[in-house]
C-alpha cells in the first residue's frame, strides 16, 4: 500500500471536515440558546445519558487530580476495574479548557471523530488497496449509523429503520434534524474506537507482513484495550487467540508469521500485567463482590443464547457461509494481483465471526461473564469490515464479466461518499437557520442550576462533600463541579451495598422524604404528574430511577438466562424494598455525625421531599440562594 502526498492531504482535510460536522449541530443549538439569554448544557441526562451517569464524572475526577478515578464519593479505594484511558483523555481536555465541560466535550467530538475517520480510511485503504473504496468505507463508517446501528442489528424489530440507516443516508436532504452523530458518545465509542480501530489496523498489517516491529505495535494497542473498554479487549483477545491457533497450525509453511506471533503474545502479556495486578487488588476489597453484581457480572456457565440474541446467531452463521463461499469454496481469480489473497483474508473474517460466538459464551469456560448488553459495539467493526469486504469482492467478480462495472464502480463510490458528506453538512445548516422546536426543547435546562454549579466552583473549597438525596443532582455535581456527593452511585462506587444503602437512606431521612414516597420512588411507581417536555428536566429519572442508581445491574447475583429472557424480578425487588424501608423507618439522622460540608436543595430535591425546606435549622447556614437552588453550610464543620 502506497499513499501519495496528495492522498495524505485529502485525508487530512476530510478528517477535519468530519470533526467539524460532528460539532456543528450542537454549536448551532448553542447559538440559539445563547441568543435567547439561556445557558447551554451539552451533556444532560436527556441528551447524553450514559455520559452523565458515569463517564463525565470519572473524567472530571481526573481533572480534579485523582488518577486513576476510583470511588467518586468515598475515600480509601485504590484499585478499580474500570478503564483509565478514556477519562484521562477527556480529563486532559477539561484541563485545557479550564474546567469548561461543554468546550472539552466539543473538542473531544472534533478531535476523536477526525481520528476515527482517518483510521477507518487507512483500514479501508489497506484492505482494498483503493482510495475510492477507502473513502466510501470511512465516510459511511464515521458519519452514518451503519457502523454502530446497522451492524448492531438495531433494525431487527422494524425494517423501516434499516431503510433509514442505509438508503436515506445517501439522500442529502434533512427532514429530521440530527442533534448528535452516532459516534459522538463517550466513552463508547468516541474515546474507545480510536484505540480499537488502531489495534485492528496494526493487526491487519501484521497479518500480511509479520515483523517484530508490527508485533510490538499490535501488542501495545491490543493491550491498551483492557485499559479502555473491557468488552473490546475480551473480544479482540479471543480473536488474537483464534488467529494464533491458525498460525500454530500453519507454522510449517509460514514460520515467520508463527515466530512473530509468539513475540506479539509475549509483548501483550507485559502490557496486560498491570491490569491483572490491579484486578487482583480490586478483588481484595471487601465490597468487590457487591460491586461486581452492580457492574452486571454474572457467575454462571450458561450458554449466552436468549430470545433477544438467537437471530444474531443465525446472522453469524449466514455471514460465515458467505465468507466460506467467497474466500474458500469459490475464491475469485486475481490475475496476478498479489494484494487480495482470498484465503488470507477469509481466515481473518472467519476468526472475527468465531470470536463473537466465543465472547458471547466465554462464561462456559471462565464461569463468569460481563453484561451482554455491551457487546454490540465490540462486534460491529468486525461486521462492518466483513460486509464491505464481501461487497468489494462481489464487484471485483462482476467487473471481470463486465469491465464497465469496474470502470464505473469507483466513480459511484465517490459519488455516494460525497452525498453522505452533503447530507451531514446540510443538517447543521438546517438547525442554525430553522431549528425544530423539539430540537431546542430537547436541550432545555434550568439556568439557576447552572448558576449554582458556577458558584460552587468559584466559592467552595476543593472537593466539598455535599448532601442531596437526588441522584440527578449528584450526577450533575460530579460532572460539572469538584463536589463529592455524600450518596455514592452504585455503578461508580467500589463500596458494599450496605454502605451505599445506608448513605442513601440517611440522605432521604435528612430531607424528610415520607416512607411511602420513598418506596414508590424505589419501585419506579411515583406519579410524575406530567409527561414528556411538559415535565421539569429529568423528572422521570429523579423520581423513578433511584433503584437503578443504587444497584446498577442488580444487588445480588443474577442468572444469565434471567437477563437474556427479560424475566420479571419484581419479587426480589420487593423483598429488597421491604428491607430498606424497615431500616429507613428505624433510622435516626444526626447532624453531628454526618460527614458532609454542605447541603444542596434544588428543584429535584423539592420533587423528592414535597418542598420541605431547611429554614430555621440551627445546624445550617444559608450560603447561596437563587429562585431554584439553596445551598446550606453545616455549621459544625
Amino acid at each position: 500500500m502506497t499513499i501519495s502526498k496528495k492522498e495524505i492531504l485529502l485525508v487530512t482535510i476530510l478528517s477535519l471536515v468530519v470533526g467539524s460536522l460532528f460539532i456543528a449541530p450542537p454549536l448551532a443549538i448553542k447559538y440559539h440558546y445563547e441568543q435567547d439569554g439561556n445557558e447551554f448544557v451539552l451533556a444532560q441526562l436527556k441528551t447524553y445519558r450514559d455520559e452523565v451517569y458515569s463517564y463525565l464524572p470519572r473524567a472530571r475526577e481526573v481533572y480534579d487530580g485523582r488518577f486513576p478515578p476510583t470511588d467518586l464519593s468515598l475515600e480509601g479505594y485504590k484499585a478499580t476495574p474500570f478503564g483509565s484511558v478514556p477519562p484521562l483523555l477527556l480529563g486532559g481536555l477539561i484541563y485545557v479548557f479550564r474546567g469548561d465541560m461543554n468546550a472539552a466535550y466539543l473538542a473531544a467530538q472534533f478531535i476523536f471523530s477526525a481520528i476515527i475517520f482517518a483510521l477507518l480510511y487507512l483500514t479501508g485503504r489497506y484492505l482494498f488497496n483503493s482510495w475510492r473504496w477507502a473513502l466510501f468505507f470511512s465516510a459511511v463508517g464515521a458519519l452514518t449509523p451503519a457502523l454502530i446501528n446497522v451492524f448492531n442489528f438495531d433494525f431487527k424489530g422494524d425494517l423501516k429503520i434499516l431503510f433509514d440507516y442505509t438508503v436515506k443516508q445517501f439522500v442529502p436532504f434533512v427532514r429530521t434534524q440530527i442533534d448528535k452523530l452516532r459516534l459522538a458518545r463517550i466513552d463508547e465509542p468516541l474515546l474507545t474506537y480510536p484505540i480499537y480501530w488502531a489495534a485492528i489496523l496494526t493487526f491487519l498489517i501484521f497479518w500480511k507482513k509479520p515483523s517484530v516491529k508490527m508485533a510490538l505495535s499490535t501488542a501495545v494497542l491490543s493491550g491498551l484495550l483492557v485499559y479502555t473498554y473491557v468488552h473490546h479487549w475480551i473480544y479482540w483477545t479471543i480473536f488474537i487467540g483464534l488467529t494464533f491457533l491458525y498460525a500454530f497450525w500453519r507454522r510449517g509453511t509460514n514460520q515467520k508469521l508463527f515466530k512473530n506471533y509468539c513475540v506479539l503474545l509475549g509483548f501483550l502479556a507485559i502490557v496486560l500485567l498491570p491490569f491483572f495486578v490491579n484486578f487482583w487488588l480490586f478483588n481484595q476489597n471487601p465490597g468487590s463482590v457487591d460491586a461486581s453484581y452492580r457492574f452486571t457480572v454474572f457467575e454462571t456457565r450458561e450458554l449466552g443464547i436468549g430470545p433477544r440474541h438467537y437471530k444474531d446467531y443465525v446472522a453469524y452463521l449466514i455471514l460465515a457461509i458467505l465468507v466460506w463461499l467467497a474466500f474458500f469454496k469459490k475464491p475469485r481469480k486475481i490475475d496476478g494481483e498479489d494484494w487480495w489473497r482470498p484465503k488470507e483474508w477469509g481466515v481473518i473474517f472467519l476468526a472475527l465471526i468465531g470470536a463473537i460466538v466465543v465472547a458471547r459464551n466465554i462464561q462456559v469456560v471462565l464461569g463468569e461473564t460481563i453484561t451482554p448488553a455491551k457487546w454490540d459495539n465490540a462486534f460491529s467493526p468486525a461486521f462492518f469490515i466483513i460486509f464491505i469486504a464481501l461487497i468489494y469482492d462481489f464487484f471485483k467478480r462482476w467487473s471481470r464479466q463486465a469491465p464497465v462495472i469496474g470502470k464505473w464502480s469507483g466513480r459511484i463510490l465517490v459519488l455516494l461518499s460525497v452525498l453522505v458528506f452533503a447530507k451531514y453538512a446540510v443538517n447543521p445548516i438546517s438547525i442554525y437557520s430553522n431549528p425544530n422546536p423539539e430540537t431546542l426543547a430537547y436541550y432545555k435546562f434550568p439556568n439557576e442550576v447552572v448558576d449554582s454549579w458556577r458558584w460552587i466552583n468559584n466559592n467552595l473549597e476543593s472537593e466539598p462533600k455535599i448532601l442531596t438525596p437526588s441522584y440527578v443532582t449528584s450526577m450533575y455535581l460530579m460532572s460539572y463541579t469538584s463536589a463529592r456527593p455524600f450518596v455514592p452511585r452504585g455503578l461508580l462506587s467500589l463500596a458494599s451495598n450496605f454502605e451505599i444503602e445506608e448513605r442513601f437512606l440517611i440522605a432521604n431521612k435528612f430531607f424528610q422524604v415520607p416512607p411511602a414516597d420513598l418506596r414508590m420512588q424505589l419501585a419506579g411507581e411515583f406519579d410524575r404528574g406530567c409527561s414528556a417536555f411538559d415535565c421539569f428536566p429529568d423528572t422521570g429519572i429523579n423520581l423513578n430511577k433511584p433503584l437503578f442508581q443504587l444497584y446498577g445491574g442488580w444487588f445480588e447475583n443474577r442468572k444469565l438466562k434471567d437477563f437474556l429472557n427479560d424475566r420479571d424480578l419484581t419479587e426480589a425487588r420487593d423483598r429488597k424494598l421491604d428491607e430498606l424501608l424497615t431500616r429507613y423507618k428505624n433510622l435516626e439522622a444526626d447532624w453531628e455525625k454526618v460527614d458532609i460540608d454542605y447541603i444542596y436543595y434544588g428543584p429535584w430535591e423539592k420533587q423528592l421531599n414535597g418542598g420541605r425546606t431547611f429554614w430555621g435549622n440551627p445546624s445550617l447556614k444559608l450560603v447561596y440562594e437563587n429562585t431554584e437552588v439553596q445551598i446550606y453550610k453545616l455549621l459544625n464543620k
